[in-house]
């Protein structure tokens, strides 16, 4: 990696899951300064998304693999065979809440097939995926939940996303050393734990913008527009309609649009190389 080399990918996340986070989405990915969002396949507004960015390929729309389902409000049911997801689907066919006995539950070779699923609805409604995470970070569940996960983004030349801090072990290490693709040295979020300002979040933005560590990072953004269906789905709804102002408001685009050439995407650093 060259010196003082830094790259940040803005990447939007649980795309598809309501109409606001679709109509966020649109937009935020309208003004050419966000390249990339992630895809929940299961979700009741994605397949309307996915056919919205099928005659965009200058974006880098990833498939968010999702075997669970953080919301009670609103669960989805697998993308394939309900018999191939018994490990993460309970009674009602519905995907799990996603603690973690949840977690230490699913079968590997469901996750693979659930996952394959996604992926050929993705394809089906004319979007390739151009990288593949994971919802509720699934697969730090094992070190063989991990090789799974890496198998098939390989397997499909996609980038997955791996943060620093998954590789907590050293067979996980290894496992990412055998793929080809980066790790993502720093993972950011707008919201955290603890209930913030407006303001404070946004100065928190502005400095890591202006102040970049050196590496490849990723600024995970959970927007959504506020709408009747997203309140009623997620509690925290507020929070999402901040993270949605913030990537909107002019003094933050502002600064992205002068960070030039570090801004990238998963697609991009797959294309052009790191």
């Amino acid at each position: 990696m060259k010196e003082k080399w830094k790259k940040l990918i803005i990447n939007l996340d649980d795309v598809g899951i309501n109409d606001g986070s679709v109509i966020a989405a649109k937009e935020l990915l309208g003004s050419d300064l966000i390249k990339g969002a992630s895809v929940i396949v299961p979700g009741a507004e994605a397949e309307e998304f996915l056919r919205w960015t099928s005659g965009r390929p200058e974006l880098d729309i990833g498939l968010h693999s999702a075997v669970t389902c953080e919301w009670k409000r609103h669960r989805w049911r697998a993308a394939g065979r309900l018999e191939d997801a018994k490990s993460f689907t309970a009674e009602d066919g519905c995907m799990v809440f996603g603690g973690e006995e949840d977690l230490l539950k699913i079968d590997c070779q469901e996750y693979e097939q659930e996952t394959l699923a996604q992926i050929k609805k993705m394809v089906a409604a004319g979007s390739f995926p151009g990288h593949l995470d994971n919802h509720m970070w699934t697969v730090r569940a094992s070190e063989a939940m991990l090789e799974t996960y890496i198998r098939l983004a390989d397997g499909y030349d996609l980038i997955p996303h791996i943060p620093a801090w998954m590789l907590f072990s050293e067979g996980r290490k290894e496992l990412a050393e055998k793929s080809r693709w980066p790790v993502i040295r720093g993972q950011w979020f707008v919201t955290g734990p603890e209930k913030e300002k407006y303001e404070t979040k946004k100065q928190k933005l502005k400095e890591l913008l202006l102040h970049l560590p050196e590496g490849l990072h990723v600024l995970t953004i959970h927007a959504s527009a506020d709408t009747e269906t997203a309140r009623e789905m997620i509690p925290e709804l507020s929070d999402r309609v901040e993270e949605y102002q913030l990537l909107m408001d002019e003094e933050i685009q502002e600064i992205i649009r002068n960070m030039g050439s570090v801004i990238t995407s998963f697609r991009q650093i797959r294309e052009e190389g790191w």
